[in-house]
Formats: C-alpha cells, structure tokens, sequence
C-alpha cells in the first residue's frame, strides 16, 4: 500500500508542474501580388480558461479525493501529511489565478469534511473508503498526467 501512495504522490507532484501551453492562432494574411497557396486549415485558438476547463473538472475532483483519503488517514492514525503537502504543490503551483487556487482549496476542505460528519472513528468502513479513495485518484491523476503531461 505504501508503494501506491508513493505513485500517487509522485502523480501527483508531476500533475502540479503539467501546465498547458497556450496556443494561438496565426493568420495568413494574403496581398494581390502574392500567388495563391493552397489554403491552409485555420489552426483553433486555446485560450488559457479552455484550456483549463479541460482539465480542472477533474483537477477539483481529485484534489476533493485527496481531502477526504487525509481525513480518513489521519482518524486511522497515520499521521503522514503527504495528502495535504501534495495538494499545497498543486494549489502553489496554480500561479496567479486566485479563482483556481479558491476553488482548489475549497475542494480539498469540502472532500475532508465530508467524511468527518460520517466517521469519527476509524471503521472497516473508513479503511475500505479510503483505499477506494486510493484507487479512484491514482487513476485519475494517471489519466491527467497522459493526456496533460509533458
């Protein structure tokens, strides 16, 4: 189990500095002496919130994830902050926007008082939560990492 917390974390860590380019679009500006070329597709404009509208639905949902498996480790008694440090990365590493970072946060406290109005002793319940918890975030972030990584 220590093995797959590592993986997530290190998912983690690299999800933190995946950051989208922006892409923009060139025109083609033709002149009447210019001969005629064959004309090329227009390549689509990325803008920095598309671009993020891509990816934040499930950066939020992970980092919700992440919230409540440091709630439910720590009622169990593994006192290991990992959980919140990789999250503190990936909200420092969320640059200027303070709208993205709010939000971020928000999900990581929304994710750990979910489960405190639920369990307040660690259970077989709490254990078989937090490793689904486990499972659905390591999946997650691999699948953020493919499709947003460098």
């Amino acid at each position: 189990m220590m093995c797959h917390r590592s993986a997530l974390l290190a998912l983690l860590v690299a999800l933190s500095l995946a950051v989208p380019s922006v892409v923009s679009a060139q025109t083609d500006e033709t002149t009447e002496t210019e001969t005629e070329q064959p004309e090329q597709p227009e390549q689509p404009t990325v803008t920095v919130e598309s671009a993020e509208s891509t990816y934040l639905p499930d950066l939020l949902r992970l980092t919700e994830i992440t919230g409540s498996m440091q709630y439910l480790r720590d009622l169990c008694g593994d006192t290991d902050d990992r959980w919140r440090q990789a999250v503190g990365q990936i909200i420092a590493n969320s640059g200027d926007n303070e709208a993205i970072e709010r939000r971020l946060t928000a999900a990581y406290n929304r994710g750990f008082r979910r489960y405190a109005s639920y369990h307040r002793q660690c259970t077989e319940a709490s254990v078989n939560a937090a490793e689904r918890f486990r499972v659905e975030g390591q999946l997650l972030a691999k699948s953020l990492v493919d499709r947003f990584g460098d």
